[in-house]
């Protein structure tokens, strides 16, 4: 029997759901069923309104309606991300002379795939959530804004960056990833909040990924393309001449001040923009400068031990050092707000 539509049973559904969503992080297997999860609370918010009030209903009373949005939204670069590393890997694979072997080639088609399918599951969701005011609400506490905000710079950048376009094959037949539609959300999502001075506040503050060229190109490509209207495309310009010129401000101001050690880059001494943790030593540095020394030198420049770039990015994506480096973020965030506040 088909039990979605009987109105007691649709709390339980939503919160069984969720609660599946969250307990899952450690299986092999996790990525898959949250997008399954995922793709069953769309549908169910499709064919019932119902499951949208639901949602309403739970949301300040759950704290677990909390860590599944928050989850949701990083799963969106997450995602992204696998998408980005299978494309990287192919490009490599083909440009190399020893190349002689499909089989990986296929494998990282079939990931192309499968993580594409995620991310447009994870989108629908994304704006089903935009489509809640209580919960849209709730997107406008600190640690939200800053994911949504680095979020988006961070794909805008990688598909439209200078020297980034190379990092992606552009055949939507074959691959089935459509960059239009990641950057038509991506712009759509700043458009949602445009308006809302606390988070131009937040904007100006989260700018480890703006950049002003590169938005401004994307925005102009969009239009081109159609993916926005008159009213998103005037007013993401008159957004980004806003807060492109007060980021500029407070990026000079950085550069007069004393900046307390720990939001300094303990190699080069310069403010932390994107915090990465080193294995052995839990140090934070900034992720830019240590990729910079692992390209010459695979090791740890605190232990001497062997390093690569793979291996630092798994061992920051253990759920430990994610929680340290999102307090790391909240806490340098804070202190900007200060500085700029005086």
């Amino acid at each position: 029997k088909d039990y979605s539509n009987v109105v007691y049973c649709k709390k339980k559904i939503i919160l069984g759901l969720i609660s599946v969503f969250l307990d899952i992080k450690h299986l092999l297997l996790c990525d898959a069923i949250r997008s399954k999860i995922i793709l069953l609370i769309n549908y169910f918010i499709r064919i019932n309104e119902d499951y949208k009030y639901e949602l309403i209903n739970i949301y300040d009373k759950e704290e677990s309606i909390s860590k599944f949005v928050y989850i949701v939204i990083t799963n969106f670069t997450h995602y992204f991300d696998e998408i980005k590393n299978s494309f990287t890997s192919i490009i490599d694979l083909s440009d190399s002379e020893e190349f002689n072997d499909y089989t990986q080639i296929i494998y990282d088609i079939s990931d192309i795939h499968k993580y594409n399918s995620f991310l447009n599951h994870n989108i629908i969701m994304i704006e089903n959530i935009l489509k809640i005011p209580e919960i849209k609400l709730m997107l406008l506490k600190d640690n939200f804004l800053s994911k949504i905000i680095n979020s988006t710079n961070y794909v805008i950048m990688k598909l439209m960056g200078k020297n980034n376009e190379k990092e992606f094959i552009y055949d939507v037949l074959k691959y089935q990833f459509n960059k239009n539609t990641t950057i038509q959300f991506s712009l759509k999502l700043i458009y949602e909040f445009l308006e809302q001075s606390y988070y131009k506040n937040m904007f100006c503050l989260e700018d480890t990924f703006f950049d002003r060229e590169t938005l401004e190109k994307t925005i102009e490509y969009s239009w081109n393309k159609s993916l926005l209207n008159i009213d998103e495309y005037d007013k993401l310009r008159e957004f980004l001449e806003e807060v492109g010129i007060k980021i500029k401000e407070r990026r000079d101001l950085l550069v007069e001040i004393d900046i307390p050690d720990e939001y300094l880059d303990p190699i080069m001494q310069t403010l932390i923009k994107e915090p990465i943790i080193l294995p052995e030593t839990n140090t934070i540095v900034d992720k830019s400068v240590i990729f910079r020394h692992l390209i010459e030198d695979e090791t740890n420049p605190y232990t001497r031990s062997k390093l690569t770039k793979k291996e630092l990015e798994k061992y920051n994506k253990k759920p430990e050092n994610i929680e340290k480096l999102n307090e790391f973020k909240l806490k340098l965030t804070q202190w900007k707000k200060n500085v700029f506040e005086k």
